[in-house]
């Protein structure tokens, strides 16, 4: 039975709150490889990605929310999630009353939607910025930046412009099946019939990340199961990966994840 998370509840560790009209904002961390079932949340929820990866299923697609993604999710949408590195997010909690203001204005959030990518990391930025020096003004700016994103998420659910292409889920599929091999932008465009720019563009406004750092990633989270899983040699898991050589893998991993390889493989058997 998939569980509801009440208000004021989230998985993972909360680090700080605030509070407006309205609204509650969550600074939440999770640990690397942290994974969690089925479930929802009673309110709808922004959520800002700060830093790190998620990897979120609604319903029957995935969402890739890599630094300064976010998304809008209606209350008790039910959704999986994997943090393959450690992440924090900002999370805003909204009343109804707040949903049903912007809904007498026009502006109506039935599902999920992801914000598009630049406008996800300048609010994001206001964010950071307000809640480093905040004051007793705060409340209204967080309020003025959380509006922002409600009604921006809701003109990208109409707007045509926004709807992924369907030749980006093939795309995303190539990766998967070659990031640990040599790959080409080139030859990954010329297989889904279009030009590297334009795939690179396009990938980056829907996933909020680029090809290659996309491909990185991949790479890190392959190698952070083969940390956990054996004891083959750092050297052979890089070139599993397709790192160039250890030092070049550790250099990636230790940025992407927080830790070194070896950090990593110890405090995965601690925890195993």
């Amino acid at each position: 039975m998939p569980r509801i998370l009440p208000a004021g509840e989230h998985y993972g560790t909360t680090a700080r709150r605030w509070v407006g009209d309205g609204f509650a904002l969550h600074l939440v961390s999770y640990a690397a490889n942290a994974r969690y079932a089925l479930h929802g949340n009673e309110r709808a929820s922004l959520l800002f990605l700060d830093r790190g990866h998620c990897r979120k299923r609604v319903g029957a697609g995935d969402l890739e929310l890599a630094d300064g993604a976010a998304v809008f999710l209606p209350p008790a949408r039910l959704h999986t999630d994997w943090f393959p590195t450690a992440t924090t997010f900002f999370a805003a909690e909204l009343a109804e009353q707040l949903l049903c203001r912007l809904a007498e204005a026009g502006v109506r959030l039935d599902d999920h939607v992801q914000l598009a990518p630049h406008t996800a990391r300048e609010l994001i930025a206001r964010l950071r910025r307000e809640l480093a020096e905040s004051d007793t003004a705060s409340p209204l700016v967080l309020e003025g930046v959380l509006l922002h994103a409600l009604v921006s998420a809701s003109r990208s659910r109409v707007a045509p412009r926004n709807r992924r292409p369907p030749w980006l889920t093939r795309v995303r599929e190539l990766l998967h099946d070659r990031a640990l091999g040599p790959l080409r932008l080139g030859d990954i465009a010329a297989a889904v019939d279009v030009h590297p720019g334009h795939l690179s563009r396009e990938f980056h406004r829907f996933f909020g990340v680029a090809p290659g750092n996309y491909v990185r990633q991949l790479r890190v989270e392959y190698a952070a199961r083969r940390l956990a899983d054996g004891d083959a040699p750092l050297s052979e898991i890089a070139l599993a990966a397709g790192f160039a050589d250890q030092s070049h893998f550790a250099r990636t991993f230790r940025r992407a994840t927080g830790r070194t390889p070896r950090e990593h493989r110890r405090l995965a058997r601690t925890a195993g």
